[in-house]
């Protein structure tokens, strides 16, 4: 966690290595404000977010103090695997899942996350689009 009188950048992050269920040491890429590159090595539990933060992935990250090496996985931009899920499942007729505003960086990342689950091939193209459709109301 940042101390207080830390000020956090926001910035990006492309995720080079898998989470796991415990806290694993997490290689980053991270692009910094003024455009430059800096990777990154952080210990991170973060073990609900497998499904959604996937090595490929760009995601919101926070710089404490501007310091890539001590980057923080922007948690309110992120959706929660269950969070993905709950929109599924309401997409294919099952309960409301618990609204949420819509926020560009949850919506690309559940996106990419159901596009995964959907080419298993588990789901009619009409799912599918119901799904899609869903997920971009905000999840």
């Amino acid at each position: 966690m940042a101390r207080r009188d830390m000020v956090s950048i926001a910035a990006r992050a492309l995720v080079l290595t898998p989470l796991a269920e415990s806290e694993i040491y997490v290689t980053l890429a991270v692009e910094l404000p003024d455009g430059s590159t800096a990777a990154s090595v952080v210990g991170w539990r973060h073990a609900m977010y497998r499904g959604v933060v996937v090595p490929g992935t760009w995601i919101p990250v926070l710089l404490p103090d501007g310091r890539a090496d001590r980057a923080e996985l922007a948690q309110d931009q992120v959706p929660l695997d269950s969070d993905v899920a709950e929109v599924i499942v309401e997409a294919l007729g099952g309960p409301a899942a618990a609204p949420r505003p819509a926020d560009v960086w949850r919506i690309q990342l559940a996106l990419a996350y159901a596009e995964r689950i959907i080419n298993t091939g588990g789901f009619t193209e009409d799912q599918a689009d119901a799904i899609r459709q869903r997920i971009k109301v905000g999840v």
